[in-house]
């Protein structure tokens, strides 16, 4: 096991609902539906792949089998963005990439190594007119990209995107931004802080994630990873050897290999 908060029966069961989940949405793909019903199932689709990678992680699957289930959902991701796009639906009714999902999307997509191409369209896709112009419209904090998620997109050299000056999420990636600009003997320290503070991170107190895992009735549980810290080490290479064994930074996902937590 790697997460140290829930038993393997825990996401055994939850691979098992995933299972039965893919076949239902699958099933339905087949039949006759209304554009907004195929855009949903699109949508489960991928948020089922993505959660059936991240239940393997945290049971300690190696990080190679992970990365290939991660690399499944991207083509769905980018299958959903762009059936929304083509649809008749009136721009309110299709699917929108949900404001702050780049900063949970676009550190997988590193960690996963997923391929330059896949994750171009993916950075395309989020800052399509239509995402940027109704988060424009909705004024919504990350209309375009900020220089944080930026840098994602700079990294499989996709450097098209629009880009404002100031950072949407400050409280909840702002220190780690300092990595960027930071010389490179204070980096470890500024990642290792970071990580240290992640389980509280949060915009509002209601959804930091301290007690995510004691809620019975909670089955989204992913673990605490703090994957966005990751895959900052990995873009600028740094020293991140103090974290190894930190419960909630996905180190061997970074580096490779299998550092399974009993």
């Amino acid at each position: 096991m790697r997460d140290v908060y829930k038993d393997e029966d825990y996401f055994r069961a939850q691979l098992e609902n995933a299972e039965r989940r893919q076949t239902k949405f699958r099933g339905l793909m087949q039949q006759d539906e209304t554009e907004q019903a195929h855009q949903a199932s699109l949508n489960s689709l991928y948020d089922i792949q993505q959660n059936i990678a991240l239940s393997l992680f945290c049971i300690g699957t190696g990080t190679e089998e992970v990365k290939a289930e991660l690399n499944k959902a991207w083509p769905l991701f980018v299958d959903l963005m762009s059936y929304s796009l083509s649809t008749s639906l009136s721009e309110m009714e299709r699917k929108q990439f949900v404001p702050g999902g780049k900063v949970s999307i676009f550190p997988l997509l590193v960690l996963s190594d997923c391929d330059p191409v896949t994750a171009g369209s993916i950075f395309a896709l989020t800052n399509s007119d239509l995402n940027y112009q109704l988060d424009k419209d909705l004024n919504r904090i990350d209309a375009g990209f900020d220089p944080f998620t930026y840098e994602f997109a700079r990294y499989f050299d996709f450097k098209t995107a629009r880009v404002h000056p100031d950072l949407c999420w400050p409280d909840l990636y702002g220190p780690l931004h300092e990595c960027f600009s930071a010389p490179e003997e204070d980096r470890s320290r500024i990642l290792a802080l970071y990580v240290e503070g992640w389980q509280r991170r949060g915009i509002k107190e209601d959804i930091y994630m301290k007690d995510a895992h004691t809620k019975a009735t909670n089955r989204n549980f992913r673990g605490y990873w703090c994957f966005l810290a990751a895959a900052v080490a990995k873009i600028l290479d740094i020293d991140d050897s103090v974290l190894k064994s930190h419960p909630h930074y996905p180190y061997d996902l970074r580096h490779g290999g299998s550092l399974a937590r009993s």
